[in-house]
Formats: C-alpha cells, sequence, structure tokens
C-alpha cells in the first residue's frame, strides 16, 4: 500500500482546498491498486514476449526443415531415418547393431576380430581373418578344408573293417540258392553306386550284444560268397514306400562253416576278399577289442592280401598287435639330412638265386649290397660286376703273439733256469723274422710292485728271447711279451 500524507490546506478530492481527511485516504488506496495493476502488466508483457520469441525461433527452424527440397545436398551429409538411404563411406559403430530386418552384405564380410552372428544368411563370399565359432555346420555344396582339426571324435564299435565295399541290408529275401538284400539306394538326394561285385566275399559281424536276456537277438556273424551284384537298381518297397534299391545275391552253401548265421534287416557287411579279382583280395582291420585273426591279440591292425577263402591267418601281412609286430615289404628312413633311404633286407650268405635292390648279403669275407635298377632282379656272384657294392672288406688275419719255452714253465726247489722265446705268426705262418730284436720288451708280474718296476725297466726292448731263474722269481711270477711297431 502507498501511503501519501496530504498537506495542509490542500483539496479535498474535489479540487476544492478543503475537505475530510477519510475522502484523501480512499484516494490514495486507490491510487495504490492502480499501481499494483501496472507492475503485473509490465511483468505479463515481459512473459508474454519472451514465449512469442520463443515460438517464433523454433516455429522458423521447422520451417527451415520442411523447406529442405528431397533433392537437396544435405541429404548427401546425413542419413536419412523415414527413409531407405545409404552410405558411400565407412560407417564405424561405437556400439552393437542390431538389425530386425535381414542384412545383406553384397561385397562379402571381413571379420577382423571375434565375431558372432545370429541367423546370417550369405550369396557372396565370408572371408574372416579370425575365429568363426558355431554349435552346428551344414554344408550343402561342398566343403575344402585346407587344414581340418577334429577334437571330439566318436569310436567306431572298436572294429573297423577298410575294404573296397560295403553293403547295408534294408530288405532281405529268401531263395532256394541264398539270399536277396537289397539296399534303399536313395540317400540324402543322391543314389547311390553299387560298390559289391560277384565273387566278392562279404562279411558281417555283430558282436555288440551284452551279457542276458533278449528275443531274437544274439551276437552273429556270417561270411558268403557273392553270387550276383547288379549295377542296375530294381523298385522295392521298404517301410511301405518303394523306392529304388541296390541288390545282392549271397550262397547258402558257399560261405564260412565256422558259422550258419543268415542274413537279415539291419547288416552291415563288407567286402573281406574276393575269388577271381586279385585288386579286391585285399582289407585292412583295426580292433581294439576283438581278433579276428586267432595268431593276433587285440588291440591290433594289421593288413591282408590275397584273400580268396575264408581265412584270415593265411593272408596276413603287416600287423601291429599286441602280442607282436611284423613288417612285410620295403621300408625307408629319414636321414638327418632329410634323405629318404631304405631300409637294406639282409639276406645272410649269398647263394646263386634271384636276389633284388638293397638286398644285402655276406660273400668271400665281406658284405655285399646289391645297387641294381629297382624292380629288377640279379643272380651275379658279389666282385664279379657291377650289380653289388661291398660295404665291408674282409679284414686282414690278426697278428699272435705266442711264448714257447724250453723246460715248461716250473722251477723247482730254487734250481733250473727256463728260456723264454716269443714267437708272432699270422694266419697260421710263422712271421717272427719280420720284427727286430728291438722290438720286443719283457714285463714280470710277481707280487713285488717296486722290485717288478726295476726287472720291467732292465727287459725293455731285449730281443724275442729271455732266461729266468729262480732269482727272478718270488714265489710265483708270471711274464708277458710286449711287441712293438705291428
Amino acid at each position: 500500500m502507498k501511503l501519501i500524507r496530504k498537506p495542509k490546506g490542500g483539496n479535498n478530492g474535489d479540487g476544492s482546498p478543503h475537505g475530510s481527511g477519510f475522502a484523501g485516504m480512499g484516494r490514495t488506496a486507490e491510487e495504490a491498486k492502480r499501481a499494483s495493476r501496472a507492475d503485473k502488466s509490465d511483468y505479463a508483457d515481459q512473459a508474454d514476449y519472451a514465449n512469442r520469441a520463443g515460438h517464433a525461433a523454433r516455429s522458423a527452424y521447422a520451417d527451415q526443415a520442411n523447406d529442405i527440397p528431397d533433392g537437396s545436398p544435405l541429404y548427401d551429409r546425413f542419413l536419412r531415418k523415414d527413409s531407405d538411404d545409404e552410405t558411400h563411406g565407412s560407417l564405424g559403430i561405437g556400439k552393437d547393431l542390431t538389425v530386425k530386418g535381414l542384412a545383406s552384405f553384397l561385397g562379402g564380410i571381413i571379420a577382423k576380430a571375434e565375431s558372432l552372428f545370429s541367423g546370417i544368411r550369405n550369396t557372396g563370399d565370408i572371408i574372416n581373418d579370425g575365429r568363426i565359432q558355431t554349435k552346428n555346420l551344414t554344408v550343402t555344396g561342398k566343403a575344402s578344408f585346407f587344414e581340418l582339426e577334429i577334437i571330439k571324435a566318436k569310436a567306431a564299435g572298436g572294429l573297423v573293417f577298410v575294404s573296397p565295399g560295403e553293403f547295408h541290408a534294408d530288405l532281405v529275401q529268401e531263395t532256394e540258392d541264398g539270399y536277396i538284400l537289397c539296399q534303399n539306394a536313395e540317400k540324402d538326394g543322391k543314389m547311390l553306386m553299387q560298390t559289391i561285385e560277384e565273387n566278392d566275399q562279404l562279411f558281417c559281424c555283430d558282436v555288440n550284444i551284452g551279457e542276458g536276456a533278449y528275443t531274437e537277438e544274439s551276437n552273429r556273424y556270417y561270411w558268403r560268397r557273392v553270387m550276383s551284384a547288379p549295377t542296375e537298381y530294381v523298385i522295392k518297397t521298404i517301410d511301405d514306400k518303394p523306392c529304388r534299391c541296390l541288390t545282392v545275391t549271397l550262397s547258402k552253401e558257399d560261405r564260412d562253416m565256422s558259422s550258419d548265421d543268415r542274413p537279415r534287416v539291419g547288416d552291415d557287411l563288407c567286402v573281406c576278399g574276393n575269388r577271381t579279382n586279385p585288386e579286391r583280395m585285399g582289407v585292412i582291420i583295426t580292433s581294439a577289442y576283438r581278433s579276428f585273426d586267432p595268431d593276433l591279440k587285440a588291440p591290433y591292425w594289421a593288413q591282408y592280401a590275397g584273400i580268396n577263402d575264408y581265412s584270415f591267418p593265411s593272408h596276413r601281412r603287416t600287423f601291429l598287435a599286441n602280442n607282436s609286430n611284423e613288417i612285410v615289404g620295403r621300408l625307408k628312413v629319414v636321414s638327418e639330412t632329410g634323405d629318404i633311404l631304405p631300409v637294406p633286407c639282409d639276406k645272410g650268405a649269398w647263394e646263386n638265386k634271384p636276389h633284388s635292390y638293397y638286398d644285402r648279403v655276406s660273400h668271400t669275407g665281406s658284405l655285399w649290397l646289391c645297387v641294381i635298377e629297382p624292380g629288377k632282379t640279379t643272380t651275379e656272384e658279389p666282385g664279379t660286376g657291377d650289380a653289388w657294392q661291398r660295404q665291408v672288406s674282409k679284414g686282414d688275419d690278426p697278428v699272435m703273439l705266442s711264448i714257447l719255452t724250453d723246460k715248461g714253465n716250473v722251477i723247482r726247489n730254487g734250481q733250473g733256469r727256463i728260456t723264454l722265446t716269443a714267437v708272432v705268426t699270422q694266419g697260421g705262418e710263422d712271421i717272427t723274422g719280420n720284427f727286430q730284436p728291438e722290438d720286443f720288451s719283457w714285463l714280470r708280474q710277481s707280487g713285488n710292485d717296486e722290485y717288478d718296476a726295476e726287472w720291467n725297466n732292465r727287459h725293455v726292448r731285449v730281443g724275442r728271447s729271455i732266461t729266468v731263474s729262480s732269482e727272478d722269481i718270488w714265489k710265483r711270477a708270471q711274464f708277458e711279451c710286449v711287441l712293438y711297431d705291428i
């Protein structure tokens, strides 16, 4: 409230100089209200002006943004959020990138660090300098591995046959002469080819049934001859569905007689030998727990060749077994310099029969190595031509030194003398005359080291003969001759 003091003799409010004091106070209150309203109006005007100014500024910016035409160069400097856009430069992402739709990488993907992808589809190349970690990998085309490391391996039942062919029985039909086995040839969208031939011997072994009670289940084994194995497909019904199949016919009578087990659905068979084709008579067996060769104890690895019957031992070649090892064939070793060299085959004393490259024999006291061209043989006698190379020459006969006495080797009762004479021979021939007297020295061992040393010094290079008496012997003495310049 604003108080106004009216001086004496002033107007009374209506223009007269005289009036009531209360009337003056009324005018003063009214003026104060007007002044208060004026102050508020000033503030309101300022606020309204500021508000209008802010809206106007924002409106100006908004108008400018809305006024950018579609072809404006500004769009080349920014990525749009309201429509499709692309960048012609490198795009750096400081944090994670989440793509809700399909991400297309037309030029491939180059990952320089560890990369984790989920649900990625690629039609081009993926080039990665680091590591790609995935739980499962399905390759629908060709997979090329410059180096493949298998960290987890699965066992093959402890028994593996490597042979020319295999067959799985999806259907078995018994005939009067044999058993017709059918295999579904349609597998994973591809057609299987026939790997069995007529006169093959198919081997089946199922030894994974443990002890216990089973219905129509047991460890089974059979080995039978293939009577026919056509390459054409036939239509058979398997699991209530017609399909193209391969077939083989197994003999009922031509088999390993140690077992009469018959083929049945689910059997896996492999080729173990052939009656007429030598190229299909080989097999390699790796077994961890059971041996089909009675001479080998598992675990073993064995190579067999020339199998044309139902026997393994008679066709065994190289093997590495728990009880024995044997390698048949030529071996080569790598030297410290990296050279690959064959290992000689020692044949003992030379015999007049064919010998081949790197056979080694002894002949006329020397050791000979056959160096003819690999793949050829020779009956040439070592030392008479170029087929043999002398490795070790016959040495000279050794030189023998003997000591002879004229009266035995005993002096009794301190009486007498004995003459000791050295004789040198080589190959049974006396060659003593080839040496000079000073080539012979004598040594004594009597147990008295001091006197022996004196005696030995007096008998250095004294000749091939000496005479000893009782004075040279104290109880017992041993004499030796030393020959120089042999």
